[in-house]
């Protein structure tokens, strides 16, 4: 039974020594970067970009569409609160 209590508090200490952010502890990459270091460059292209920028691309034309609808309807309901007629 000692044993296993022992353990425990071994296991628990070692647990929040890992998981805590030490001073000395080293970064993580690109976690904080200084105000010196100048951002990174983007990646080279590789060959999944073809199949990763057309649903991409369709994302953010199905999301303008979204946009235009939520403008044209965000309007209509402001003109109709203002009682400035149908739409």
């Amino acid at each position: 039974m000692r044993m296993l209590k022992v353990s425990t508090l071994g296991l628990a200490i070692s647990f929040a020594t890992a998981c805590s952010s030490g001073a000395d502890a080293p970064q993580a990459a690109g976690a904080h970067r200084a105000a010196d270091t100048p951002p990174a460059t983007p990646p080279a292209k590789t060959v999944f970009d073809p199949i990763t920028h057309t649903p991409l691309d369709r994302a953010r034309s199905v999301q303008g569409t979204i946009d235009e609808s939520a403008e044209r309807t965000r309007g209509a309901v402001e003109r109709e609160e203002r009682g400035d007629g149908a739409p």
